[in-house]
């Protein structure tokens, strides 16, 4: 983490995530500041030279501590991150390099424990897009699919643990529940 953008982003890290009687007052200024990161502050062109020549999508530890978790994630033309959750995490997503395609879904809570989600966001992003932020609550089902061989940077709040553990779904196709149009999930072993 030796560029300026990057320590900056660390700091408010730091300072948005550390203490839990915060409330994430910060975290406006944070993806403010995650916006002004670039390719060059992680040497993604050399990055992304080496990564074309492996195969699937990778995944690169930047910074971790016990509240926040930052890593870059390298994805080929064509590749697609599986439909997934971030359970009780926020995320906050920046596209660096290519073109990637993000879809959510948020559990459909007026039918509980049915495995019914309604999709909220269809959206093309690149390295001039605004950084998407995923909540417990919004957007945290999702999919990446890769336009274009394409780099992003996610930073999660809390990582992982034997609480929240990542689970990945299969999507079945839409079907109309009270004039609604909604999808069934169900989580792949």
């Amino acid at each position: 983490m030796n560029s300026d953008n990057l320590q900056n982003v660390l700091k408010l890290c730091h300072a948005t995530f550390d203490y839990e009687e915060n409330g994430w007052s910060n975290l406006n200024t944070l993806v403010d500041a995650v916006a002004e990161i670039t390719p060059k502050d992680l040497d993604l062109h050399e990055r992304i030279q080496n990564f074309q020549r492996m195969n699937g999508w990778d995944c690169q530890e930047i910074y971790h501590s016990d509240h926040f978790h930052i890593s870059l994630l390298l994805v080929p033309a064509g590749g697609r991150i599986p439909l997934h959750d971030h359970p009780s995490m926020c995320v906050i997503s920046r596209t660096l390099w290519g073109h990637l395609r993000y879809e959510a879904w948020d559990w459909a809570t007026n039918y509980p424990m049915s495995g019914l989600v309604r999709k909220n966001l269809d959206l093309m992003t690149n390295g001039a897009s605004k950084p998407l932020v995923l909540f417990p609550r919004y957007c945290n089902l999702h999919t990446i699919h890769a336009e274009d061989t394409a780099a992003f940077l996610d930073i999660f709040s809390p990582w992982y643990d034997e609480k929240r553990v990542c689970t990945y779904y299969k999507l079945e196709p839409e079907v109309l529940i009270n004039g609604e149009w909604l999808n069934r999930v169900t989580a792949i072993p």
